[in-house]
């Protein structure tokens, strides 16, 4: 499957975003342009300390709105947390994020998905789903050696599936409204199984969208360089192989921006996609991938912590991703762009999680790392609940 691209603008102000979608629709050998998404930033919620504001690994986020449970994934090994917390979510504050109310856990879910790759280091929450009145995960595996074409979805009461998809490539859930699901998303994972660009799955194992990963060039003509999902050219690798000032060198981490005669692009570059994907009632596929900017040191995560690899948290960067389908049952990229914080810059903090709202025309972002600018633990977390 190849994915092209038709760069479109995010404008951004202080409460109001507008993405205007421009996408080919195959079917029928003719082009259509799917309606505007415009998307207002209601107001939302602050969660408190020390509970949801760990080290979201792979985060997850999950609403019953039926009772107005919020569950939110927690890995805070230095606070003895790892498992689940369970929050009464009030009515969102409106205004500036300063009049947002704190919301506390009232109860904690310990970890009941399982590992079954001894080629791992175990498995860990990648996302949270409300579905059939249960909650469900999905997991990914750390550092796997010989990863698995499989995808375990495990509920609180022991039910358990399994779908024919792999695991590090597409274990996070594509939310549907009022329930249901596929199977995404990519971006890099530890150990062996990467996919570098956003994926989708059916349950039935058909792949709707998919790219490769990254190898350690494009290719002496370049041939490789539309197998990975397109980004803008923000970044350049640091090579370690190589001594400073001669070390802007493609590896497996990242390729250095290029000319491929459409002007200057670049693509992924070891870049991470912890949010889950909502599916809209158009069909439209949205998820909010994390970008490191500026220069890509596999030292760097030594040194600044950074999952993307970027020299400081400040130069993380929150993107959105638009897929439509195209008519043939695959999924056609649209548009990307950065995804604004409440003053119109681009976001530096992941998005870690989604849902969709109370109604189907509104959803949920859980922003991490919103706070303070050390390291992702000892910091808090947000809500932000948005109006398409």
């Amino acid at each position: 499957m190849t994915c092209h691209s038709v760069l479109g603008k995010v404008v951004a102000a202080v409460t109001v975003l507008s993405i205007i979608l421009v996408a080919a629709f195959s079917a029928a050998a003719s082009k259509q342009l799917p309606p505007a998404i415009a998307v207002t930033l209601l107001g939302g919620w602050h969660i408190a300390e020390p509970y949801a504001g760990g080290h979201l690994n792979g985060g997850g986020l999950a609403v019953d709105w039926g009772t107005r449970t919020l569950y939110v994934y927690v890995n805070n090994p230095n606070a003895g947390r790892v498992g689940v917390a369970v929050f009464d979510l009030p009515e969102p504050g409106i205004g500036t994020e300063e009049n947002w109310p704190v919301i506390r856990p009232r109860d904690f879910i310990q970890p009941w998905w399982e590992s079954d790759n001894p080629q791992s280091q175990g498995s860990f929450c990648q996302g949270l789903l409300w579905d059939e009145g249960k909650l469900w995960a999905v997991t990914r595996d750390f550092y796997p050696t010989i990863p698995v074409n499989t995808t375990i979805v495990k509920a609180t009461d022991g039910t358990r599936r399994v779908y024919n998809v792999p695991r590090q490539g597409y274990g996070n859930f594509a939310k549907f409204f009022g329930g249901g699901h596929w199977l995404a998303c990519g971006g890099h994972e530890t150990g062996q199984g990467s996919i570098d660009g956003p994926t989708l799955a059916d349950l039935a194992g058909r792949v709707r969208l998919t790219y490769s990963s990254l190898l350690d060039t494009p290719g002496p003509d370049n041939e490789f360089w539309d197998t990975v999902a397109p980004r803008f050219p923000d970044h350049y690798p640091v090579n370690p192989a190589f001594p400073p000032g001669q070390d802007r060198v493609d590896y497996w981490l990242a390729w250095n921006p290029r000319d491929v005669g459409r002007g200057l692009e670049g693509r992924w570059a070891s870049d991470h996609v912890d949010s889950g994907a909502l599916i809209l009632l158009n069909g439209g596929y949205l998820c909010w991938p994390l970008w490191g900017t500026g220069a890509l040191d596999y030292r760097n995560q030594l040194t600044s912590g950074s999952p993307v690899f970027a020299a400081s948290w400040d130069l993380h960067r929150t993107a959105v991703y638009v897929y439509v389908p195209d008519g043939n049952g695959d999924y056609f990229l649209a548009v990307f762009d950065y995804w604004p914080d409440s003053q119109g810059n681009p976001m530096r903090n992941p998005v870690r999680g989604c849902d969709f709202g109370p109604t189907a025309d509104e959803f949920i972002l859980l922003e991490c790392n919103a706070w303070s600018e050390v390291l992702p633990w000892n910091t808090e977390a947000r809500l932000r609940l948005y109006r398409q």
